[in-house]
């Protein structure tokens, strides 16, 4: 088994929607010391550009974006949950993420960056920096936030090490399909690959075709979601494969330089902190994806936002989390 390093953690991207919706933050005892993400550099210019509540002139912008398909975001509400991220209530949100499924036309994608870790004096991160979360940031932002490689960090046992982000990638049950034909070798993510049974099982991941350079069909390797677990390697994609999505769909996902991974549904109990952290954040955010809006940018109102919203309250109250979500009065939207 391939060791990439002992230590590994998964951090959470703060929504833009935040931005807009004064959602708040995700906190946890693990925060990062990463002061701005790449996604919200990216598209601060265009968040400027309607901030002040033009919602007819952002209706206008994405009226012309060409194949724009509108949806509604929705967002976990971590900070509504009462003890913390380690007391999401598992079984009602999966229920509720079952049944918006069955609902809705779901659209679960979420960027997230794993953790290369190492202590101080050996074991520091030497790769591509092409693989690491928020490095083209870095570098436009002239040393003005923080260098996303090889920062200082601290495990749950208040251990100091090294720590830097990579690019990751998660796909949700109903969208990862999306990307069969685009497998260079391999396959792809398949229904089976959801269920993690064990802390031991393989966790099946599909790299972008960059990683072809280090990797091979079978490789398997060690990541640590605040504890450490197993990955396998069963395909790699084709060069170049990317979408937009977000805000007038103008953040570009690529990839060519990530670990794409399937959203974990958890078929076992957590045993310590470390566990009920990622339990609880991970289940969580299978609430924080799209809601594809039938209607066409021109027809969406009031009216369609009524629709929606009170459809998806129905399942949370049926569910008993309702205020646990959130669910932003701009659509936004995707661009395949």
């Amino acid at each position: 088994m391939k060791q990439i390093k002992k230590n590994f953690c998964v951090v959470a991207i703060i929504s833009l929607f935040t931005i807009l919706t004064a959602c708040g933050t995700v906190n946890s005892s693990k925060e990062t010391k990463n002061e701005q993400s790449s996604i919200e550099l990216e598209l601060e210019e265009e968040i400027q550009t309607f901030q002040a509540g033009d919602f007819e002139g952002y209706m206008n912008f994405i009226a012309n974006v060409e194949n724009f398909e509108p949806c509604y975001r929705t967002v976990f509400a971590f900070e509504n949950v009462q003890g913390g991220i380690k007391d999401v209530p598992i079984e009602e949100v999966n229920a509720m993420y079952r049944e918006i499924e069955d609902e809705f036309d779901y659209i679960l994608i979420n960027e997230h960056f794993l953790s290369y870790h190492g202590d101080y004096n050996k074991g520091v991160y030497k790769g591509n920096t092409s693989f690491v979360y928020g490095y083209e940031a870095y570098e436009a932002a002239n040393g003005s936030i923080s260098n996303p490689i090889n920062f200082k960090d601290v495990d749950w046992e208040g251990n100091e090490f090294t720590s830097t982000s990579l690019k990751a990638i998660q796909l949700g049950q109903g969208i990862y399909k999306r990307f069969v034909e685009d497998v260079a070798e391999g396959r792809n993510l398949q229904q089976s690959d959801f269920i993690l049974k064990s802390p031991d099982d393989l966790i099946k991941v599909v790299l972008g075709n960059k990683y072809k350079e280090l990797f091979k069909i079978g490789d398997t390797f060690s990541l640590d979601f605040d504890k450490v677990m197993n990955f396998q390697v069963v395909g790699f994609y084709k060069p170049d494969i990317s979408f937009s999505m977000d805000i007038g769909a103008q953040h570009k996902v690529n990839f060519d330089c990530a670990i794409v991974m399937p959203h974990l549904i958890f078929d076992y109990k957590p045993t310590d902190e470390g566990s009920r952290f990622q339990q609880g954040f991970l289940t969580g955010e299978k609430l924080s994806g799209y809601i594809a809006i039938n209607e066409s940018t021109k027809e969406i109102n009031e009216d369609t936002y009524k629709e929606y919203t009170e459809k998806l309250e129905k399942i949370a109250n049926k569910h008993g989390i309702s205020g646990l979500y959130k669910v932003p009065y701009w659509p936004v939207g995707f661009v395949w």
